[in-house]
């Protein structure tokens, strides 16, 4: 019985500790962040060719096998999805948003180099598991081109970082707009 008990209870502690690593201050922050990264790597692009993949040529001399949009092709998804992380890594948390810094902003002391050090790597580390959860989806958009508006797709959609305002009745019957629960939400 009492092992049963310490068994429960390990297991409730590796529960919390576990969300503990997967929380991130300003949550709806970080992920508008990401998906800014995002925007800018795609009106960054160059354009490019389409791909190539007749390799083979049939009896008659002609190239066998298909050519490929760029702008639809996996390779254009991952090569945007690729350095996404690694661009967040500049992105400070001032308060509850997170920004990149001007170069006038640059941390002289120590101890605000540590911290600045600290938040770029808890930036890239919940960009990776982000992205671990929703890179197919978000693949799949990229390859389809529709992407109108990313940050509504990877922070409201795809991740639900940035819950949507609740809305409540007040006492005179007129709808009040509630903040969510949700981190870093403004």
């Amino acid at each position: 019985m009492g092992r049963s008990i310490c068994l429960a209870l390990l297991i409730v502690n590796l529960m919390l500790a576990f969300q503990v690593i997967e929380a991130i201050e300003s949550e709806c922050s970080a992920c508008q962040a990401i998906a800014e990264e995002l925007t800018t790597a795609i009106k960054n692009e160059k354009p490019r060719n389409h791909i190539d993949l007749r390799h083979r040529l049939d009896s008659k001399g002609q190239r066998e096998g298909r050519v490929i949009d760029y702008r639809v092709s996996e390779l254009r998804a991952f090569e945007l999805l690729e350095g996404l992380c690694k661009a967040t890594k500049a992105y400070r948390l001032n308060e509850t948003v997170w920004r990149k810094p001007t170069a006038t902003e640059s941390p002289s002391d120590p101890a605000l180099k540590r911290l600045a050090e600290a938040q770029s790597k808890e930036i890239q580390t919940y960009c990776d598991r982000l992205l671990e959860r929703v890179e197919e989806e978000l693949a799949t958009a990229i390859r389809e081109d529709g992407i109108d508006d990313i940050e509504t797709l990877l922070c409201r959609k795809l991740s639900r970082a940035c819950r949507p305002r609740k809305k409540r009745e007040t006492a005179r019957g007129t709808p009040e707009v509630q903040p969510s629960d949700t981190k870093g939400e403004l």
